[in-house]
């Protein structure tokens, strides 16, 4: 147990130079983009001539420390970060957290539900794949994860809209925009109608979830299975399966109990890393169905006259909350391999 804990306090030790680093590249890099903030923003809220324009503009350089030299207002940066501060949105006027804590629970809502969804398919698919090994319905699964894979998810859910909506009219074409507003406990739209046994708000809810679910879960359903696929293969070709099916145990528990038991770690990385990739923002399933999280957000915010302190926030968020997932499968693998922490 001490050497799981001394484990787990490594890993956070680590972590957090890594958030600091992830401040200093997100910090970085909006500054190096070749436009004026200021400029863009006046120009965003400025209904008279140049001269007012020039006042504005000097007001927002002043009020955002943009003249600042690059160090000095790092620190401002910094120093705000560790109150809790990501600044104000020249554009919408809300603080830069609101709007995070606004929009955030939608995409959390939106990444819980595809990655469940995938797992409940993409597992099954890989298994079904990996028994039934160059049978018409392993080719069928290689077909699907192939198309998953390589087809741009744009293109998914612009086909799921002309299907289901254009043609078939049986679900609406955009997201959380529901008439049913449920009360807010999470945040969550569907898990917020679930809590409060709000079944007619579930319901028209689940009708808007439905799409962007889907969508966004197919290419990792894709990489689910295919990932599955080989693990069992490989697994099944070793000497242990071999002697547990000699042994005559029946091919259910030889499948579950000790090949799928065994494949589960490269899969807990790949669930890891797409959660941690969706988090930061789906921003194309987002975008197409105007679901209202951070990649949306993100979106919208780089069309509105370069919104500086949103786009940070937005970034520094999607990095923390990448890493976070990561930390949390390091730990996860610690936990379930022995090995691991005392390597």
């Amino acid at each position: 147990m001490a050497t799981l804990r001394t484990y787990i306090l490594k890993r956070i030790f680590l972590w957090i130079p890594t958030i600091l680093l992830l401040t200093v590249l997100t910090f970085t890099v909006a500054h190096v983009i070749p436009i004026d903030p200021a400029a863009a923003w006046a120009g965003s809220s400025s209904l008279t001539g140049a001269v007012q324009d020039e006042a504005i503009i000097q007001r927002l350089e002043e009020k955002y420390h943009l003249n600042d030299p690059i160090p000095v207002q790092y620190w401002y940066y910094i120093t705000a970060l560790l109150q809790g501060d990501m600044g104000t949105s020249p554009v919408t006027g809300n603080a830069v957290s609101y709007d995070i804590k606004k929009y955030f629970p939608h995409t959390l809502e939106l990444t819980i539900n595809a990655l469940i969804l995938a797992l409940i398919v993409g597992i099954p698919l890989g298994i079904v794949s990996a028994v039934k090994k160059d049978k018409l319905v392993d080719h069928f699964s290689r077909f699907f994860s192939l198309i998953g894979v390589s087809v741009p998810i744009f293109w998914v859910g612009l086909l799921f809209i002309m299907i289901f909506y254009v043609y078939l009219d049986v679900l609406p074409p955009t997201g959380a925009w529901t008439d049913h507003q449920p009360a807010r406990i999470t945040g969550m739209y569907w898990y917020d109608t679930i809590l409060s046994r709000d079944w007619v708000g579930f319901k028209d809810v689940s009708r808007h979830i439905l799409l962007p679910t889907v969508t966004l879960a197919y290419s990792i359903v894709a990489y689910f299975s295919r990932l599955v696929r080989s693990s069992m293969l490989e697994i099944l070709s070793l000497e242990y399966i071999t002697t547990a099916r000699s042994k005559g145990l029946s091919e259910r528990v030889v499948l579950y109990r000790h090949a799928l038991r065994n494949s589960m770690l490269p899969l807990i990385t790949m669930a890891g890393l797409m959660f941690g990739s969706l988090l930061g923002g789906a921003v194309l399933t987002e975008t197409i169905f105007s679901w209202p999280g951070i990649g949306w957000y993100a979106a919208s915010a780089s069309l509105r006259n370069l919104d500086y302190p949103a786009i940070m926030g937005v970034t520094l968020v999607s990095g923390i909350a990448f890493s976070l997932v990561n930390l949390i499968v390091d730990i996860i693998y610690g936990i379930i391999d022995p090995r691991i922490r005392l390597g």
